[in-house]
């Protein structure tokens, strides 16, 4: 089958379309394309021009080929609130909006954790609900992800699924269901939050003024896959048991694992680990860290010298000579982020990096220092896990990355698939449709077809190792 995979992020989108079968899983056309934002009134997201983006990626990828169904993943946190017209209200907040600082004190830890298995924060969904106004409120009959918003306008139907209900704040994780007391909490109606669909769930097929527009055949499904692109990215790692951790590294990094039993609220009190949920109910264990925002964000601001240049200077000089608290509140959304990051090194060292690449190899380093830092926090709280990590997402395409983790962590990494959350879209699209039997053949088909490198710990040569 060749699934269409929209996959939205919080710094780019990706339109694939993927090929997927018993013996095959290959991406055949990618389109990406920055995500758009509107800072005009708060820092917010040009919503409009994201559908435009959108539907133009859309349209190029389907102009090569058959689409058998589509289906859509996004980030996290970020929402768009609808009229009864179905239009919006407004252009959505962005999460790193300052609007929210301070608002997760509002509520109280373990009531919150007891819910909804997550601790509060202040880019929360039901943090950024606090701070709209009760005529917004009012007015809105519906809540939807970005991501669900972006199906919306394809079909007409409104829903969402389990791993984007659980990111909100306001699921509860025991009954599955929307909790009226939180949404009570943040003056949101019961009616206006979507219906929680089955991953593999036909949400509905594209209006038809969208397949003329795309170019695909009249009633093609959109499936309803794992919307919060994390839980779609953990679908694609290419694990052959179920004892590893893994990182998805991304615009943000999760350190964690999956489980069949969720935490307990007084077990994870103060850890800062959360109980969100995968496919078919499992429960994904991690802590959210800084990932590559950091470094992207650098890099965005030095247009003069080539990243890959950067990436390899500094992958030439010593690891951990310099480093700094990557998990600083005031990493958050700064202004200008390489000043930020020296003053960071310079108050803990009483230094600053002399060039570009020493930031770049303390950015990396700091990072690497916060997740195995998570890691062993990890296992203090749930015990032992695998002797592997599975580092996908963006992180996984930095060879600087794997060697500093695998050997500050003494375990082997595996590095791959870079697009783990588009290929667990196309997947679970598959698997809906019957062309791959569960999650443990996707893992298999993941492990046999896609490019995995592997770093072991304290390598002198430097060298990476290979295998498909």
């Amino acid at each position: 089958m060749h699934a269409m995979a929209i996959d939205l992020g919080a710094t780019s989108g990706r339109v694939a379309r993927v090929q997927v079968d018993e013996s095959e899983l290959r991406v055949l056309d990618l389109v990406r394309f920055a995500t758009p934002t509107s800072d005009g009134r708060g820092a917010r997201w040009d919503f409009e021009k994201l559908m435009t983006l959108t539907l133009d990626a859309a349209r190029q990828v389907a102009d090569h080929g058959p689409i058998d169904s589509v289906g859509i993943d996004a980030w996290g946190a970020d929402y768009g609130l609808l009229e009864r017209d179905g239009s919006l209200i407004d252009a959505p907040f962005r999460y790193r909006d300052t609007r929210t600082r301070g608002v997760s004190r509002a509520f109280d830890e373990r009531r919150t954790r007891a819910i909804t298995g997550l601790m509060p924060h202040d880019f929360s969904t039901a943090a950024q609900l606090l701070t709209e106004s009760k005529g917004t409120l009012s007015r809105t009959t519906q809540l939807l992800s970005i991501g669900d918003l972006v199906a919306y306008r394809l079909t007409g139907h409104a829903a969402t699924d389990c791993s984007w209900a659980s990111t909100t704040q306001l699921f509860d994780v025991q009954t599955l269901s929307w909790s009226s007391e939180l949404l009570a909490d943040v003056g949101v109606r019961r009616s206006a939050m979507p219906e929680v669909q089955p991953c593999g769930t036909v949400r509905g097929e594209l209006l038809p003024r969208v397949c003329d527009g795309l170019g695909v055949a009249g009633r093609t499904p959109l499936m309803t896959v794992a919307g919060h692109d994390t839980a779609s990215a953990i679908v694609a790692i290419p694990a052959r048991s179920d004892d590893f951790i893994y990182i998805s590294c991304g615009t943000w990094a999760l350190v964690g694992v999956e489980s069949a039993e969720r935490l307990t609220t007084e077990s994870a009190l103060g850890t800062e680990f959360v109980n969100e949920l995968g496919v078919d109910g499992v429960s994904t264990i991690h802590r959210n860290a800084a990932g590559l925002w950091l470094l992207n964000q650098c890099l965005r601001g030095w247009t003069d010298t080539p990243a890959d240049a950067l990436l390899e200077a500094a992958d030439a000089l010593p690891a951990g000579q310099v480093v700094f608290d990557s998990e600083d509140p005031r990493l958050f959304a700064p202004d200008d982020m390489p000043t930020l990051i020296a003053e960071l090194i310079r108050e803990r060292s009483g230094r600053i990096p002399t060039n570009r690449a020493e930031m770049v190899r303390a950015i990396i380093d700091s990072l690497v220092l916060t997740f195995v830092r998570a890691i062993q926090d990890l296992e203090a709280m749930l015990g032992p896990r695998g002797a592997v990590i599975q580092l996908v997402g963006g992180g996984a395409a930095l060879p600087i990355l794997g060697r500093a983790l695998a050997t500050a962590a003494g375990r082997t990494v595996l590095a791959g698939p870079v697009e783990a959350s588009l290929l667990g879209n196309a997947l679970l699209q598959a698997r809906a449709l019957g062309s791959v039997r569960d999650t443990g053949a996707c893992r298999e088909l993941v492990s046999r077809t896609q490019t995995v490198h592997r770093y072991e710990p304290d390598q002198q040569s430097n060298q990476r190792e290979d295998t498909a």
